[in-house]
């Protein structure tokens, strides 16, 4: 009986253990895949930031764009203009 005993003993022990080292190898792999999708959310992040700037960028020249093209188109309108009317020929 005690031969018996040992025997279930030992077959738990090592069933727990290997139960114990593939949890452990699960958690790492988990770990690492998560430590990738932070790190490939943080890399989309940076590139959304830097198109962000550049959308930004693109909508202060198009303001300062607007802005000069009203102020050439007052400037334009306030300046007198004399047109002359062609002579008609009478024949």
């Amino acid at each position: 009986m005690k031969d018996k005993e040992t025997e279930v003993s030992k077959q738990l022990q090592t069933k727990y253990e290997f139960d114990i080292k593939l949890m452990t190898k699960q958690n790492e792999a988990d770990i690492r895949l998560k430590d990738q999708t932070v790190n490939s959310l943080q890399e989309k992040i940076k590139e959304q930031q830097e198109q962000l700037k550049e959308y930004a960028d693109k909508a202060n020249r198009a303001e300062a764009n607007v802005k000069d093209i009203a102020v050439k188109a007052i400037e334009n309108a306030s300046k007198i203009r004399m047109i002359t009317a062609k002579p008609e020929d009478k024949d």
